[in-house]
């Protein structure tokens, strides 16, 4: 789960279910990062290959994410645990549900002269709004 942000302002929470299979035995905990190409893509299915190097505890997992035969980002994440072979490759498919929020809007009440941004993000496991006020202009 996480927020996914476009160049255009846009963004929303986004949830990744993903099964498949690794050429490797063991057992580990880490956090991947996704990057895509265009905002559109975040949500839908997709199929996400990745190769893994280890050393002792430590590993760096990188891959490819592809709609169809179309590449339409990357991961990249490292993680720590035991495994039976110092390099693994795995084929994933996974699902990503987005939640979209409205374009991130920044503006001004005239009584007090704050900023004001209204941003989506997670907390626990639901979406929820966030209202902040500053003293200068700010980007979401």
């Amino acid at each position: 789960f996480g927020t996914a942000y476009g160049q255009n302002g846009e963004y929303g929470c986004i949830s990744s279910r993903c099964w498949g299979f690794e050429t490797n035995i063991g057992i580990s905990a880490g956090a991947s990062e996704g990057y895509y190409y265009h905002f559109n893509d975040v949500a839908g299915d997709s199929k996400v290959v990745t190769g893994t190097v280890g050393w002792g505890p430590f590993a760096y997992t990188f891959g490819t994410i592809k709609s169809g035969s179309r590449k339409i980002g990357y991961i990249s994440g490292f993680s720590g645990g035991w495994s039976w072979l110092p390099v693994s490759i795995g084929v994933f498919n996974c699902r990503t549900d987005m939640t979209r929020g409205p374009s991130c809007r920044v503006y001004t009440e005239s009584y007090n002269q704050k900023y004001y941004t209204t941003c989506w993000s997670w907390k626990g496991f639901r979406c929820t709004r966030h209202r902040k006020a500053y003293r200068k202009r700010v980007r979401c």
